[in-house]
């Protein structure tokens, strides 16, 4: 999808990168970053979360686990304003707690943190560690594509002036392909970067647009501003107003435990109770 087009480009276009070295240095030089990129992206790891005791079964896990330390001892509250409780999930298939905005993915058989999508052009997910990278490929590729197109439409209209259509495709038909190439998978690419750079503003992953996990009356908890958000993917900054402020279990109100589990069967002592609850809302 991206080496084949990129050498029929090199051997279609040879004569007239020859005479426009520039051109030439600038489109290598996206071509080995994508190729970077590429690679970077197909072993990286997304962030994949790594079961600590797998080798036990889920009855016996579940019996060593009180079950109120299972869903509040290791919670991380965000403060946006007030306080937003959000339920820990247990993966039946990992054996772990999946922290806030993880998720598991059927096809790598591991859950990963910050889930975005799972591609399979990549053959691996996107997630935590590796999202910035993904939006860096698309606008490499978007920019590399973009050149292959105007350098290939430039060559033509230089070259097929006042040639019969049979010719053209004749002689130059390598050249014509990746025009049309190149145009059709920019729109696709493009659209791609313009809908991930919409989750980004709105500190959103693709699963949970998908999933339509915060089309709710509360807003985001996550959601700091478009421009923040931004940074955040970006830079990797923080903003210092979002708190966080780990919740232990003796700092729960009753008040707030009851309202966390509102609409939800009543719990019981027994973990496995709870982790029936959970399958339900998953």
């Amino acid at each position: 999808m991206l080496v084949g087009p990129q050498i029929i480009f090199y051997v279609s276009n040879a004569y007239y990168l020859k005479e426009s070295p520039q051109h030439a240095v600038i489109i290598s030089a996206l071509f080995v970053v994508c190729i970077y990129l590429l690679i970077k992206l197909v072993i990286s790891n997304p962030g994949f979360l790594i079961a600590k005791d797998k080798t036990k079964s889920v009855e016996k896990f579940f019996q060593e686990t009180p079950s109120r330390t299972l869903i509040f001892q290791s919670r991380y509250v965000c403060y946006t304003g007030m306080a937003r409780f959000q339920l820990m999930k247990f993966c039946r298939t990992c054996f772990i707690l999946r922290p806030f905005r993880t998720s598991h993915c059927r096809i790598c058989g591991a859950c990963v943190e910050k889930y975005d999508h799972h591609c399979p052009w990549l053959g691996n997910c996107i997630g935590k560690n590796n999202y910035r990278s993904f939006l860096l490929f698309l606008f490499i590729t978007l920019c590399l594509i973009s050149y292959d197109f105007f350098v290939s439409v430039a060559y033509l209209n230089q070259e097929i002036d006042g040639m019969s259509v049979n010719r053209a495709i004749s002689n130059y038909g390598g050249t014509i392909f990746v025009s049309i190439y190149s145009g059709t998978i920019f729109f696709f690419i493009a659209s791609l970067l313009c809908f991930h750079t919409y989750l980004v503003c709105n500190s959103m992953t693709t699963h949970e647009y998908f999933t339509k996990a915060w089309n709710r009356p509360h807003y985001n908890p996550y959601n700091l501003g478009c421009l923040q958000n931004a940074l955040n993917i970006i830079a990797g900054m923080r903003n210092k107003n979002l708190r966080t402020k780990k919740i232990k279990e003796q700092e729960i109100a009753p008040e707030v435990l009851s309202s966390a589990f509102e609409e939800r069967p009543k719990v019981e002592a027994n973990a496995i109770n709870i982790t029936r609850i959970q399958q339900k809302n998953e």
